[in-house]
């Protein structure tokens, strides 16, 4: 299954006997190569590529570590910060990585800049739980959960740069990708999603 790519690449994952693998193709079945390292147990996904570059998850024997590639498996680099018990790639730029990390038992907003020690926490003060779907390098998106309620939000690389762009009168929403200027996704109203 493909799960995210570019123009030149797509990423996802394939079963391979009965594990599942991460996946990566350059447009054609036959330039299949299988990502999943040496270390994960039985499950490996990619979420995210920039062309170059590729973003997901490998399961361990306890827990979910986020793993970066550059295009085969022996280039796999384990992001999974300090103190996490699970964490996950889900959206990459050129120089950057993104998604969540859970400490403590909570999500918190995840930056990477391809080791685990780079590891940032982007989650604002005034949010229990913040995960990351999209980066262009200079602008994060993703959604914050402030008094229970999640919101969708915007990033420059710290989280004290955080701004709550969540519709008034909506019960929910998140921004799943960004351009810098730019941003899509979803906000619910009376139950119903709205993009």
């Amino acid at each position: 299954a493909v799960l995210g790519g570019t123009d030149i690449q797509q990423v996802g994952r394939a079963t391979i006997g009965v594990e599942i693998h991460a996946a990566l193709w350059n447009t054609t079945a036959g330039s299949f190569v299988d990502l999943h390292p040496a270390s994960a147990v039985g499950t490996s996904f990619v979420f995210a590529t920039n062309g170059s570059k590729q973003g997901g998850e490998i399961f361990t024997a306890s827990n979910v570590h986020a793993a970066l590639w550059s295009g085969t498996a022996a280039s796999f680099v384990d992001l999974n910060p300090a103190g996490a018990t699970d964490s996950k790639v889900s959206a990459l730029s050129s120089n950057q990585q993104v998604g969540d990390a859970t400490m403590g038992g909570n999500a918190r907003a995840a930056v990477w800049t391809g080791t685990a020690g780079s590891y940032t926490d982007l989650t604002p003060a005034a949010a229990t739980e913040a995960v990351l779907w999209s980066t262009t390098g200079l602008q994060q998106a993703g959604q914050a959960t402030i008094g229970g309620k999640r919101h969708a939000g915007l990033w420059s690389g710290t989280a004290n740069s955080f701004v709550d762009v969540h519709p008034s009168g909506y019960s929910e929403s998140a921004i799943y990708d960004t351009t810098g200027t730019q941003q899509v996704g979803y906000a619910q109203l009376s139950g119903n999603s709205h993009a």
